[in-house]
Parts: structure tokens; C-alpha cells; sequence
């Protein structure tokens, strides 16, 4: 193809940047607007009770410690920070329990922390503030999709990163959503991004190592990069304004072996796909949850408890195999722990903070009860995983009886998937869960408010400043 041809074939990059640019809250369908709400309220608790775990503390009590003060929160804390240094702790900290939404990876906690922070600093609106998330998602899912591995390709390397190497895309997406970007500043801001992306060796490369790396998603740094990007264009900085067009090679340098370029920008607003986002209903990996809801429904269904039950079998797609670690080292390895879940549900532990106390980790019972389990392949299950579009993860569950009875039932939707999406009052329950234990129960209820009727809110800079009154009256009470 000569050069000539080459320009003038349509730019991917530029399609999906004038859409970006182009896109407003009043364009948003209201089931969009609606879903986005339910989002930000799910991540907001999640990056709020991130700090109730060593990995969070850490993290938070580090940025704090930098004494910079600006016009973004930290949520978690309160304090104001350089938006910067929001998106990176906001970010760590909405991953860090595991809980956060799922697609493909970990799309709300690369997406609404950035868009915060920059939505506080520059005083942007509620509205806009939604435009911005629910574009996120769409660049994020839109991203995955056109550059998703093949079948083999992802049994050899385990497919690409998608929150962190193509989760900084989303981020900017967002930030420069916020910023009202045109769109020839929006492709240099994702030039930007690829420039910051995170190669990442954690996660993909020593997923078997243990204690797990404590960066896991490395969504603090994936946050940042995002905001920085859009900031540096914003400015005027120059990189690549076609890093989505076919000679980027953008697949070879995420480790995939595929690019299929419709699927990033055909039917651009037809569809949002935020819609096609996940939550989770418990604070661990998303392979383990259907195998979760099964053991659930059992246990409920005929009122079992631990000491009832002498055996767990699993069967289930391959990689199940790769989480059975008995003895979790941290509250990290215990998120990628089938056995440490499987024990969490039959000793009737609530899903949240319950699930991550380091202490648990040496209970001589919990470390009995995950003993219960076995897990064994399904080769059934691997066809149905490895079609990828349909979003399945089938498993099979058979409780076995100290009296010799046996029950068994399978599924392949978890809960909180959008084919069987978590009801309001779930979501509501799982926010106040894990906030009130850290800005208090008035506070937990005042910021869930404020979430609902986010579309009315004139500036995101005050979202948080009545909040965090009653925090203080709170805890000096």
C-alpha cells in the first residue's frame, strides 16, 4: 500500500477521538446515565474501604505523608492533594480489596479515579463528570475487544493486560473527557498514554509467586499516567496522533496477536458498553465467583454450615487450577484463593472486610475448611471460557455430607454480571458496608445521596466537602 493509499484509509484514532470530543451528557441515553451512577457509587466504596487493608494503608498513609495540597481528595482520608497524586492512591486503593467492577480486567478503578480528580480540579459538573466515566468504559471495553488475543495465544501468554497496559487508554479517555479536550488533542493524549504504559511483569508474568506482588493491577500508576497524558497534551506536548491506526502495531506491543480495528470505533453511540460491565458481589478474583454463587445457593438452599459439609468438588474451566493456594500468605495471595473463598462462604463469613482480616489467614479453622475442597478440569467448561464474547466461566459444585448426602449444581453467569445484574439495594448494602466503618454511618449515607442525584451537582469540587464534615463530627464524637 503506498503512502498516499495509507492516508487515506480512515484513522481508528482519530474516529474514536472526535467521538470523545464530540460527546456530551445530554447525547447519553438515561439507562446509560443511570447504569454510570451505579458504578461511580460501587467504585467510590471500594476506593473508600481500600484503606482498611495493610496494602491501602500503606499507600494512602505514603501520599499522605508528601504534605502537597491541592484541589483533588483522597477519599479514604479526606485530605486534598494535587489531582496527580489523587488518581494514583484513588486508584490503588479501588483495586486493592479486589471488589471493584470487572470486564476483562478492572475498567471503574482505571476510569473513575482520574475522572474525579480532574473533575475536582478543573470544577466540573456532575453531568459532565458522568459523560466522562461512561466514555471511559467505552474506549476501555472497546479497547479489549479489538485487541483480544487469540484462543492460543491466550492459553500461551494469558492474553493481554488489560487494566494496566490498555486500562492508561481508558484513564485518558475519561480525564480528557472531563477537560473538554478537542479532537486532535485527544489522539495526542492517547499517544501520550502508550508512552507511560506500564509493562506488566507483576501480574501477567509472576501470577504463581507468592506473597502476590503488591502492585497486582498497578491501577495507582495506571490513574496517574492517564491524567498526566491529558494534562502534557492539554499543554501542547507532541506524540503520536494515530496509535490506534494499523501501522502502531499497538497489538504486537501488548502482548497480542491480533488487532480487529471495527471493533474499537463501528457503532460508536449505538451502544455504550457500559452496560456490559460487571460487579462483584464478592472481594476476589472474578473466576471464582460462579463457583461462589453455586456453593452459596447450596448452602442457603438446604441450611448447611461448615461442620454439615466433608467435601467440596469443583470442576471447572483450567485456569481454576491456578487458585488453589491452601495457606495464603496475605490478604493479596487470598483473593486469588479458591480454597480460602470456598471456606469463606461455608463459614457463613460475610462478603467485605470479613473476607480480608490478615488474622483469618492463620485460623487453624479456616485453614481445616479450606481443606475440604478439590478442584478437577472440565474440558466442556474450557470450550464454553475460551469463547471469549460470551463472557461464561461454567462451573460445577458437589457438596458432600458428613451423613453421606450429596448435592450438586452448576453455573456459568456469576452474579453481578449484566444477564444477572446485582438489584440497587445490593449495590447500596455493599457501599455502606464498606464505608461506614471509615467516614461513619451519616457520612456513608450523605455521599450515596449525593451519588444519586450526581447529575444536578455544579461542581464536583463540593461533592466531597460536606462529607467529610460529618466525618470529622463523626469521629471526634
Amino acid at each position: 500500500m503506498s503512502d498516499s493509499d495509507r492516508q487515506m484509509e480512515p484513522s481508528p484514532t482519530r474516529t474514536l477521538s472526535e467521538f470523545v470530543a464530540a460527546s456530551s451528557y445530554d447525547s447519553l441515553p438515561e439507562a446509560v446515565r443511570q447504569r454510570a451512577k451505579v458504578l461511580i457509587l460501587d467504585l467510590l466504596g471500594c476506593m473508600i474501604g481500600g484503606v482498611r487493608i495493610p496494602p491501602g494503608e500503606a499507600v494512602l498513609g505514603l501520599v499522605t505523608r508528601l504534605g502537597c495540597s491541592g484541589p483533588a481528595t483522597l477519599w479514604a482520608s479526606g485530605q486534598r492533594v494535587p489531582a496527580l497524586h489523587a488518581a494514583y492512591a484513588n486508584g490503588y486503593l479501588a483495586n486493592v480489596l479486589d471488589f471493584d467492577d470487572t470486564d476483562l480486567g478492572h475498567p471503574g478503578t482505571v476510569i473513575v479515579p482520574p475522572a474525579l480528580a480532574v473533575a475536582e480540579q478543573a470544577g466540573a459538573s456532575g453531568a459532565a463528570l458522568i459523560n466522562a466515566v461512561v466514555l471511559g468504559y467505552e474506549g476501555y471495553v472497546r479497547l479489549t475487544a479489538a485487541l483480544r488475543a487469540s484462543t492460543e495465544r491466550n492459553k500461551e501468554f494469558g492474553g493481554t493486560s488489560s487494566t494496566q497496559l490498555l486500562g492508561i487508554f481508558a484513564a485518558t479517555t475519561a480525564a480528557a473527557a472531563v477537560l473538554g479536550l478537542d479532537a486532535s488533542s485527544v489522539a495526542r493524549a492517547y499517544g501520550i498514554a502508550a508512552e507511560h504504559a506500564p509493562v506488566p511483569a507483576s501480574l501477567m508474568g509472576l501470577l504463581d509467586q507468592r506473597p502476590l506482588s503488591s502492585m497486582k493491577n498497578n491501577a495507582g500508576w495506571v490513574c496517574l499516567g492517564g491524567v498526566l497524558a491529558t494534562e502534557l497534551a492539554r499543554t501542547g506536548i507532541f506524540a503520536s496522533p494515530a496509535i490506534f491506526d494499523p501501522q502502531a502495531r499497538l497489538w504486537m506491543r501488548v502482548g497480542s496477536d491480533r488487532y480487529a480495528q471495527e471493533k474499537l470505533v463501528a457503532g460508536l453511540g449505538d451502544h455504550y458498553h457500559i452496560l456490559d460491565v460487571s460487579l462483584k458481589p464478592y472481594p476476589c478474583c472474578r473466576y471464582l465467583h460462579t463457583t461462589l454463587d453455586v456453593l452459596t445457593q447450596i448452602m442457603q438452599t438446604h441450611a448447611l454450615r461448615a461442620d454439615d459439609v466433608a467435601r467440596v468438588h469443583v470442576r471447572g474451566f483450567t485456569r481454576l487450577s491456578n487458585f488453589q493456594e491452601f495457606e495464603p500468605q496475605t490478604v493479596l495471595d487470598a483473593q486469588y484463593s479458591l480454597p480460602y473463598a470456598v471456606a469463606m462462604v461455608l463459614l457463613g463469613r460475610r462478603p467485605g472486610y470479613e473476607w480480608q482480616d490478615p488474622a483469618l489467614l492463620r485460623d487453624p479453622k479456616v485453614i481445616r475448611t479450606a481443606r475440604k475442597l478439590t478442584v478437577g478440569p472440565d474440558p466442556a467448561a474450557d470450550k464454553v471460557y475460551f469463547n471469549f464474547n460470551k463472557r461464561l466461566y461454567p462451573t460445577t459444585v458437589r457438596v458432600e455430607l458428613t451423613d453421606g448426602t450429596c448435592h450438586e449444581s452448576s453455573a456459568s453467569i456469576p452474579q453481578g454480571d449484566p444477564r444477572n445484574f446485582m438489584p440497587l439495594a445490593a449495590v447500596i448494602a455493599k457501599f455502606t458496608g464498606l464505608v461506614e466503618p471509615v467516614l461513619g454511618a451519616t457520612a456513608a449515607c450523605a455521599l450515596a445521596d449525593r451519588i444519586e442525584t450526581l447529575e444536578a451537582c455544579q461542581n464536583v469540587a463540593a461533592l466531597s466537602e460536606d462529607i467529610y464534615t460529618l466525618h470529622a463530627a463523626h469521629a471526634a464524637s
